[in-house]
């Protein structure tokens, strides 16, 4: 590769920032409430880093209080007067670090979570001699200047962001020349904090002990201070894993993050959970703090192109695949949940409604994790995996297996050496490969298909459910099955598992939807991968994040939309790019309005499909399901989940129709499949802004000729029926009866 020149980060910071400050604090001798042992240490040892970085532009003026000299007097006058003046002194082109470790708390404020930094003379029970973290926050946040960070080291220390701000994204790795540049350019307004708003952070490690694990200088710290110092002093030797920061000479605020949090589990568990805060509405704007490190000089290559369109982050309404493991984000507790099942059980079923990645979740998540997990097991007896990739099985599933595990599986030469049974028989085929490789264990995952369900035989579902039975009694096979969760109550309610007891007798693993944090990994993530950075909207307390996370919240379909609208948001910047129109690697508030926003992303799929429909008769019906998933309230769109069985008509062939409409329609996030808690099947439409950006859709509701309002008193009235049906609320005799039979019973 040819060498690069002036992409070193010392000149990106050198054109950013004129002037850096840094206020300390640190108390172990407090007054009123118990001696801390390694505060003053760690804010010292703070100190002599920022000061001694050996960078001319990453040197520290620094401002230190301890102890005694930390009150809530001399607290109050350096924040709220000195520390504002200084910057005005300094300019808009200064970075400030404002650090403190020592006593914290949390209280109920009843409106929600006050949090408490102690100064030396605090008493508890007296708030007037406590500092509020939110007014330090608010203060320091405040200053007009580029960068901000605040690193808190206390008890409950995340209360000091908890109620206001959103948490920071991980952040791509290597670090690019054009990446370092976006960071030091742009506002930063960041908080680190040791612990989580209900938790104590550790004075010192549990497993401390006196000329074991002091430092060379003889000063103990906290363990979350240790692993700061670790991610920000080259000389300290960490644990370092892939999370080590400082690789390429920048360590970013979010990059320390990863680096401390992984340290504590390693050494904590779960008991003190740190955490890295954004705070948009004090003006951060995707810039990051940095940190560069003394002794380490190193050229920054620039981001990889972005004009290809498959640099995408996004798959659109495609599962993620495998490969794209890096990209799949939101669903960290069910990939350990579902790796937990995997690595105890022989044969686990994934289940969800038809939209809820399901897919994804077992190709980008478990598989990488238990690879993952298999290369960092510590046990020598532990077994490697061995994941074959994913079959799909439809009308013939048990000849598709059979081929399938012949060609993954067999070895010819051993087979004609050692095998005697028939190479066509799964399970006399698995005996030879478990034999061959005894130190592996096998993961099989099957997705089914719809034909499956629709096209297959009794007698074939039969026979693939009791061979995955028999398959899964050999010790070192790990089947999955995803599977759409009405598909499984007729499954486990009918033919299909008859014989196979180890279904029966254990519950699947059921994959709920996304919350609102889990939507916003789901965006953020795969665009720091891929080196994408993401707008502020017009209001610039709101990220482009919100916007997008927001527009699908409490939407059956809200996943696929939001990667779809995602998707052809980056189709349209890469289009800019080859055109030599763009090249910030920025997706903005414009691309997810010029797309249509969610809303318009859904209509255009709803008109493509409609389109592309054979017949007159096929796009009546797409009109008939989707007017029953629509209601009224309060003069109001609702969506209406409709039975399933709604759309058995006494035509079959108008059944049939309705089916392959419906399948269509779920295969692009128009409508939802999924089963109620009493195991009834459902259709409800995937997104309500289909009823108002979708012309088509619109015009049939608002079209007396489409007797929808007929529809809806029929509803009304089957609501009011269905309790005690009473036989004279019958719509037997009802003139209306023949106008709702032309909509409802299509021929």
């Amino acid at each position: 590769m040819a060498k690069l020149v002036n992409r070193y980060p010392i000149s990106a910071l050198a054109g950013a920032f004129d002037h850096n400050l840094a206020i300390v604090v640190g108390i172990n001798a407090y007054a009123h409430v118990r001696t801390l042992r390694t505060a003053r240490p760690d804010a010292e040892r703070m100190a002599e880093l920022l000061r001694n970085v050996g960078r001319d532009k990453d040197c520290y003026e620094v401002i230190e209080r301890y102890d005694e000299k930390a009150t809530a007097a001399e607290l109050s006058t350096l924040l709220f007067e000195t520390l504002p003046a200084l910057v005005r002194q300094k300019g808009e082109k200064t970075r400030v670090l404002f650090y403190f470790a020592g006593h914290g708390d949390a209280q109920d404020a009843g409106d929600g979570l006050k949090g408490f930094l102690f100064p030396q003379d605090a008493r508890p029970e007296d708030e007037s001699t406590l500092l509020p973290m939110s007014k330090v926050q608010d203060v320091v946040a405040g200053l007009d200047c580029q960068h901000i960070l605040l690193i808190i080291d206390c008890c409950s220390a995340g209360a000091m962001a908890r109620s206001q701000t959103t948490r920071g994204a991980l952040l791509p790795r290597p670090l690019y020349w054009d990446y370092l540049q976006r960071y030091v350019g742009r506002q930063a307004r960041q908080v680190l904090t040791s612990a989580a708003y209900q938790e104590r952070a550790l004075d010192v490690d549990p497993g401390y002990q006196l000329g074991v694990r002091d430092p060379e200088d003889g000063r103990a710290h906290s363990p979350f201070a240790q692993a700061l110092f670790e991610a920000l002093d080259p000389e300290l030797e960490g644990e370092g894993d892939i999370y080590r920061a400082g690789r390429d000479g920048v360590v970013t605020a979010t990059e320390l993050y990863q680096y401390v949090s992984d340290a504590l589990f390693r050494r904590l568990g779960d008991k003190q959970t740190p955490h890295l805060w954004t705070l948009p509405n004090k003006g951060h704007d995707s810039g990051e703090f940095v940190f560069l490190l003394p002794g380490v000089r190193m050229e920054l290559e620039p981001a990889p192109d972005l004009s290809k369109p498959t640099h995408n982050p996004w798959p659109g309404l495609c599962a993620y695949r495998r490969e794209q493991a890096d990209l799949f984000a939101g669903r960290d507790q069910d990939i350990l949940d579902l790796a937990k099942l995997v690595n105890t059980k022989q044969l686990v079923v994934v289940l969800g409604p038809s939209s809820s990645g399901k897919t994804s979740l077992v190709q980008a998540g478990l598989m990488p994790w238990l690879e993952h997990q298999a290369r960092n097991e510590q046990n020598p007896d532990s077994k490697s995996w061995h994941i074959l990739p994913l079959l799909s099985l439809g009308q013939t599933p048990v000849t598709t297996l059979a081929r399938f595990l012949a060609e993954q599986l067999a070895d010819v030469e051993k087979l004609n050496e050692e095998f005697e049974g028939d190479p066509s028989d799964p399970t006399d085929l698995l005996a030879v490969w478990l034999r061959n490789n005894p130190t592996s264990r096998l993961l099989l995952v099957l997705d089914t298909e719809e034909a499956l369900f629709d096209d297959t035989s009794v007698d074939e579902r039969t026979r693939l459910w009791t061979l995955l039975a028999t398959m899964a009694q050999q010790d070192v096979l790990h089947a999955v099955l995803i599977m759409r969760s009405d598909q499984w109550h007729v499954a486990a309610g009918g033919q299909l598992v008859t014989n196979a007891a180890s279904l029966q007798s254990q519950k699947p693993f059921v994959l709920k939807s996304m919350n609102d944090v889990n939507l916003r990994q789901a965006v953020a993530v795969p665009a720091a991968a891929r080196f994408v950075f993401l707008g502020t909207s017009e209001l610039k307390s709101e990220t482009l994040v919100d916007k997008l996370a927001e527009a699908v919240a409490d939407q059956p379909a809200g996943l696929p939309l939001l990667s779809e609208t995602l998707h052809q948001m980056f189709l349209r910047y890469a289009d800019d790019c080859r055109q030599g129109l763009r090249a910030d690697r920025t997706l903005t508030t414009e691309d997810y309005l010029a797309v249509g926003q969610i809303g318009g992303v859904a209509a255009k799929l709803a008109n493509d499909f409609y389109n592309e429909q054979p017949d007159d008769f096929h796009r009546q019906t797409i009109q008939r399901v989707l007017m029953r998933l629509v209601d009224v309230e309060e003069g109001r769109y609702t969506r209406r989940r409709a039975q399933l069985a709604e759309f058995d008509y006494p035509d079959p062939q108008a059944t049939g129709r309705a089916r392959t409409i419906i399948a269509g329609l779920a295969q692009r996030g128009l409508v939802v499949i999924g089963a109620d808690p009493e195991d009834n099947p459902y259709v409800e439409l995937g997104h309500i802004a289909l009823t108002r950006d979708w012309s088509i859709l619109n015009g049939w509701l608002v079209d007396p000729d489409t007797a929808w309002g007929l529809q809806q008193e029929l509803n009304a009235q089957v609501k009011l029926w269905a309790p005690n049906k009473p036989k004279d609320k019958l719509w037997d005799r009802n003139p209306k009866l023949t106008e709702v039979q032309k909509v409802a019973w299509p021929t």
